[in-house]
């Protein structure tokens, strides 16, 4: 069973229902960044979660896509305000060493035994030059059990 999602930054979940004999529910806290310095010397660090409820015990796997302004590539997640954009990346442990994605092109899926909350760990990189405004991106989470 998948179970599909939409994780923004800086926005809202939407949940798709799901059918199958345990049906689980998924609600976020999107990453929100708050105001970015394109002079701050270190990088900007949020965290939002993703918490999975289910009826019956059940495991399930976590997949997120590159986001809407990555074209496919996880290494190249990005926000965009118009046509400026802004360098970030979700990861799914607090070094911020893995990225979170589908187990393809560099980034890992994230097993659980359990349901539960898991963090979602983002980092937007320091010095970049950007315009002002709001930045944002919309990935899609997909939970599978």
């Amino acid at each position: 069973m998948r179970r599909l999602l939409l994780l923004s930054l800086l926005g809202a979940m939407l949940p798709r229902p799901a059918a199958a004999q345990t049906a689980c529910t998924v609600s976020a806290t999107p990453v929100s960044f708050g105001n970015y310095s394109p002079y701050a010397a270190s990088p900007l660090d949020s965290t939002g979660q993703v918490t999975v409820s289910c009826t019956q015990d059940s495991s399930y796997t976590i997949t997120m896509n590159a986001g809407i302004h990555a074209g496919g590539n996880f290494t190249g997640r990005r926000m965009s305000n118009g046509q400026s954009y802004l360098a970030y990346q979700l990861y799914s442990d607090s070094t911020r060493t893995t990225i979170w994605g589908d187990g393809s092109g560099g980034s890992a899926s994230q097993f659980f035994a359990n349901a539960g909350t898991a963090t979602v760990y983002g980092r937007i990189p320091p010095r970049q030059t950007v315009s002002a405004g709001t930045f944002t991106d919309t990935i899609l989470v997909t939970i599978s059990y």
